[in-house]
């Protein structure tokens, strides 16, 4: 892959919209100072070379474009895997909820601390499946019957 264009992080003295986005994937994987650093870094999830180094930011936006809206973040489809091109998306915060996983790598199942309880999540073409449950194995047992009924996949 190569650049059509190196991109500037300052244009006419305004900050590029993605710099921020980029700035922070790379602390939360190489910061060790950085509060977010025990759940990326701490894990082992990194970030591809291809978007490091001298053109990193250029590569980073010309990969992945701009976000599609302001409610759209920086996410990664496969938790386990880092930050590179193939693994990447802007995703909004409904469809990052589906990906999270817990303490116990259980994709799908979170505690809400709203509610103190344990929460089942998936989105499906537009339509969300929730439910709360009291323990976190009802909710990620819950979230595998959506993805067998919905998805025709297992976790």
């Amino acid at each position: 892959m190569e650049n059509a264009a190196i991109i500037r992080v300052y244009v006419d003295g305004k900050r590029h919209s993605l710099y921020a986005t980029y700035t922070n994937m790379k602390m939360r994987c190489y910061n060790p100072k950085n509060p977010k650093f025990k759940n990326y870094g701490g894990r082992g999830i990194n970030v591809c070379d291809r978007w490091l180094g001298h053109n990193g930011f250029s590569n980073f936006v010309f990969d992945m474009k701009e976000k599609p809206s302001p409610l759209h973040t920086l996410d990664r489809k496969r938790v386990n895997e880092g930050y590179h091109p193939d693994n990447c998306r802007w995703a909004t915060a409904h469809e990052q909820m589906s990906n999270m996983t817990t303490n116990n790598e259980i994709v799908g199942a979170y505690f809400d601390k709203l509610t103190n309880s344990w929460r089942s999540w998936l989105q499906v073409d537009g339509k969300k499946y929730s439910k709360r449950f009291p323990t976190q194995r009802q909710a990620a047992d819950h979230r595998k019957e959506l993805e067998k009924l919905h998805l025709n996949k297992q976790l």
